[in-house]
């Protein structure tokens, strides 16, 4: 292996490398994503270690097993440095005449993207139509990933966000659960819902880790109460869905509920019997907020909290850059 120093380290090798980790230390994955042939991927691969001068990948014969210690310092300097590339590009980008291009990538839950964002992203389109909005589903764990590894440029959701020291995080709006259930269901017939009478039928909700299952389990927990959740998703029109077939009765979020589409089904608020949530947006600390990015945090704001509640977030990030 060469001596350190001896090979300039090119940026398309940082790449090459948290392209490799990035899919899950598949070599042939990793070289589709970056539009190579494998040999030629392999090869800026043995660049890098060799410009470092020690090896980067534990390996299991020809396979990548992970990374060496000394590797997974590199990759996390790597994932520094190109953010800080993308931060050059976007300056550049906002100091064009004219709108702006580029893209702007969002990662949320699917409660988000399906019921909150659309309107957000059709007036974010109509004013800022030169670039291109990626809109990604995943769980508030695999958000913050996408945040930390500048997979996504926002995140939004309820869980995961606001106890992470390298995310800048945006307080929004709040929101509680409610009932869904057929009108033929006991529950649908009574006049005040409480714990031991939801824990008393088969219940369809969140999957852990999603839209406020955590709290939805404490709850029953303080209370001694043991529901009985005989189904979990991490998709409302899921558990609507189950719902319509007599499976049981769906507690999912109130946003969740389009009068359109489920006039069918009996909404009953469940404001009373648990604690409100709150849906945050966040970006990485070392992440330049463009004027396209600021104005979409605003948007989402002032979409979701009404029009006479106006707030000016992105205006105020941008203005302490």
């Amino acid at each position: 292996m060469a001596e350190p120093g001896q090979r300039k380290l090119k940026l398309s090798l940082l790449r090459s490398l948290l392209a490799v980790c990035d899919s899950d230390f598949n070599v042939s994955a990793a070289a589709r994503s970056e539009h190579a042939t494998q040999p030629s991927f392999s090869r800026k691969i043995l660049e890098l270690e060799e410009a470092v001068g020690h090896p980067l990948f534990i390996r299991r014969g020809r396979r990548f097993a992970g990374l060496t210690a000394l590797g997974r310092e590199v990759a996390q300097e790597a994932r520094a440095v190109l953010m800080k590339c993308d931060n050059i590009m976007r300056l550049g980008e906002s100091h064009r005449r004219g709108k702006p291009g580029g893209e702007l990538r969002v990662a949320t839950t699917h409660t988000q993207a399906r019921y909150v964002l659309p309107e957000v992203v059709r007036d974010f389109r109509e004013n800022y139509p030169g670039i291109g909005l990626q809109i990604s589903q995943g769980s508030p764990a695999q958000l913050v990933r996408q945040l930390e590894d500048n997979l996504a440029d926002l995140a939004i959701c309820t869980e995961e966000l606001e106890h992470n020291p390298s995310l800048r995080v945006v307080d929004s709006y709040c929101w509680n659960r409610i009932l869904l259930v057929r009108p033929d269901h006991p529950l649908a017939k009574v006049r005040r819902l409480t714990l031991r009478l939801l824990a008393a039928h088969p219940l369809i909700t969140y999957v852990s880790g999603f839209t406020g299952r955590g709290t939805f389990d404490d709850v029953f927990v303080r209370a001694g109460i043991k529901p009985r959740v005989m189904m979990s998703a991490a998709d409302a029109d899921v558990i609507k869905a189950y719902v319509r077939l007599g499976i049981g009765a769906g507690v999912v979020a109130v946003m969740a509920y389009d009068r359109a589409t489920d006039s069918d089904l009996l909404m009953r608020p469940l404001d009373p019997l648990f604690p409100q949530m709150r849906v945050r947006i966040a970006y990485h600390r070392d992440k330049f907020v463009s004027e396209a990015m600021g104005f979409f945090i605003d948007l989402f704001q002032n979409r979701v909290l009404g029009a006479g509640e106006k707030m000016t977030v992105g205006d105020t990030i941008r203005a302490s850059q």
